[in-house]
């Protein structure tokens, strides 16, 4: 146990940025900080680590093996830093696993940016997740508060009834008429904090001209879709099978490439919320054996469209998600867009998205959003938890009211209403008739002089916020105006953080704008317009229940008795080959990891 702690706790405090590179490329991919080349019948995977001192190091990769069908498994040249070493990195299976490199030797890094090398071919391309170096972590692919495994148990929800969510199941926006009190108006599908869980996927490069066989086998009698797609051009060169029925049953496509390109190969479950394990062969050369199949899937259906580009995003604190578009009214439709981590370009955007995903697209039907984790993973101090968005309409032009209000962040949540105002939003009303403020407080609100800052907090102490103690790192809602000359603020309007209320939502911040539209922004995305600037901060006093979804989690300090221990030791002998094997993994990495340092 002690030596788990300290794992976790030398890779939240050694864990460092990759830093980027440059080679001059042939068929080039970068994604995750991590450049992929064809060269020839070569691929040669660069990976930038940062290492602390110059140094001799011990060397381990998580990372995918392939298993081939003479019974061998994938091997790859190790390069640092340009020189080739005469220690290559051996896999031992057709799946995740760690990877001591060398046995006891060490390799030499130098302090600072250092480049490691695999090299694979076009069809065995190194997937790399994490290198540690004597229990440094010298790249990372992921957040770093959940620990990588190949325990498929643990990617496996226990229930469905048992995910914590809140559903926002109304598919499209609702006339004020209709006057439901149980869920606000919206234009978008949300599930909220739903478990993740991994699908198996991969990439591997064709040349046009290739015929390609993929087959599946089910374990277990679970139904399942087998997917496989073109990186460069989904839309176009997308492929699907579905399992056959039965406990045997199994997927095969058979594919012509008439694009060289990198393509996913994906399997995942065939129904919602499913889950099991199944055997993949490709060209029957290639075999992954008993990895995970998941089903985390999102509706995206536009009855009334406000316009034409909607966006789907997952976003997650504590994991790395990965979204694919399937575009058919059953969940068995052809993956036409994905999106890994969604691109920073400052020039569109004031939010940076870091490793959540997005997909900005038109929609005309009904379609699919799947939502998988990046690699296995598994809970450890926080819950690998995502949040789910889709058709959120978007705005697609500069509004002048909020000059930093960019184009790429401007998303609406609802239809303009005169039902209530953004002071009731963020207060988390809306079925009222009428606008909070001005019936509560006891004057007339003024546009352009707003209310005294004291009138407003005699309002949201009704709902329990308050600006003592509150600070811009733990505000719930934010209050925005302008300062007149004797530096009295005038309050003008309300903004709340995403899940800060039941039903306030978004990737940061949400705002009802007056009577018009209700919209997810960046937090300081409305500085310098109508409304001002940010002027005070509000928080949930710590003694009220919460307003977010999550649950409340009692923690119980637990003891065996003689009895449960006998029990336990009794059930050992009886684990499973499959539990065994996942045990002597994360042995073997921590042990690897935590030791190296005191030899």
């Amino acid at each position: 146990m002690k030596k788990s702690v300290l794992l976790i706790f030398a890779s939240l405090v050694f864990h460092l940025l990759p830093v980027q590179g440059q080679r001059i490329p042939v068929v080039k991919m970068t994604q995750d900080s991590i450049v992929t080349e064809i060269v020839g019948n070569k691929s040669v995977t660069s990976i930038y680590v940062t290492a602390t001192r110059s140094y001799n190091y011990k060397i381990g990769l998580w990372m995918m093996g392939v298993k081939h069908s003479d019974g061998s498994y994938s091997s790859y040249q190790l390069i640092i830093n340009g020189v080739p070493q005469t220690d290559s990195v051996f896999t031992s299976k057709g799946d995740w696993q760690f990877v001591r490199v060398g046995g006891q030797g060490t390799f030499h890094l130098n302090a600072g940016a250092d480049t490691i090398q695999l090299i694979g071919t076009p069809t065995d391309i190194p997937t790399v997740e994490e290198i540690i170096g004597d229990a440094m972590v010298l790249y990372s692919n992921h957040e770093t508060n959940y620990e990588l495994t190949k325990t498929h148990q643990d990617s496996y929800p226990p229930s469905v009834s048992l995910l914590p969510e809140v559903d926002y199941n109304k598919e499209f926006h609702y006339s004020m008429a209709s006057n439901d009190s149980t869920y606000p108006p919206c234009y978008f599908t949300a599930h909220l904090d739903r478990r993740m869980y991994y699908t198996f996927y991969r990439q591997e490069y064709y040349t046009a001209g290739q015929t390609v066989t993929f087959q599946t086998d089910t374990l277990g009698g679970v139904h399942h879709v087998l997917h496989v797609f073109s990186k460069g051009d989904p839309s176009n060169h997308t492929w699907t099978a579905s399992s056959t029925e039965g406990t045997g049953g199994h997927a095969q496509l058979t594919v012509y490439i008439t694009r060289s390109d990198y393509y996913y190969i994906l399997v995942r479950a065939r129904e919602a919320d499913a889950w099991g394990t199944c055997n993949l062969r490709i060209n029957s050369d290639r075999i992954f054996e008993n990895v995970p199949v998941n089903n985390l899937c999102t509706d995206i259906y536009v009855a009334t469209p406000f316009s034409d580009k909607f966006v789907c995003f997952a976003k997650s604190s504590s994991a790395d998600p990965m979204i694919f578009i399937l575009n058919d009214t059953t969940i068995a439709g052809n993956i036409i867009n994905y999106n890994n981590d969604y691109p920073y370009n400052q020039t569109v955007s004031s939010y940076n998205w870091g490793k959540n995903a997005r997909v900005n697209m038109f929609v005309r039907n009904k379609y699919w959003m799947l939502t998988t984790s990046k690699c296995p993973i598994v809970r450890n101090s926080a819950e690998p938890l995502v949040d789910s968005y889709t058709g959120c309409k978007y705005r697609g032009i500069q509004d002048n009211d909020f000059p930093y209000y960019f184009v790429d962040d401007y998303m609406y949540s609802s239809a303009p209403s005169t039902y209530y105002n953004c002071i009731s939003w963020a207060l988390g009303e809306w079925m009222i008739g009428y606008w909070l403020d001005d019936k509560i407080i006891d004057n007339q609100f003024v546009p352009g002089l707003g209310h005294e800052i004291a009138t407003i907090d005699s309002l949201f102490s009704i709902y329990g916020l308050s600006r003592t103690g509150a600070t811009s790192n733990n505000a719930d809602v934010d209050l925005w105006g302008t300062v007149n000359g004797n530096g009295t603020p005038n309050c003008l309007h309300a903004s709340v953080k995403a899940k800060r209320h039941r039903f306030a939502a978004g990737y940061d911040w949400e705002s009802k704008l007056g009577s018009y539209v209700r919209v997810f922004h960046p937090r300081y995305a409305l500085e310098n317009g109508v409304y001002g600037n940010v002027i005070a901060h509000y928080h949930y006093a710590a003694s009220l229940p919460g307003p977010s979804p999550d649950p409340k989690r009692i923690i119980l300090n637990v003891g065996l008795s003689p009895t449960d221990t006998q029990i336990i030791t009794s059930k050992v002998s009886s684990v499973s080959r499959q539990v065994r094997e996942t045990f002597e993994d994360l042995y073997d990495r921590c042990e690897f990891a935590l030791t190296l340092q005191c030899q």
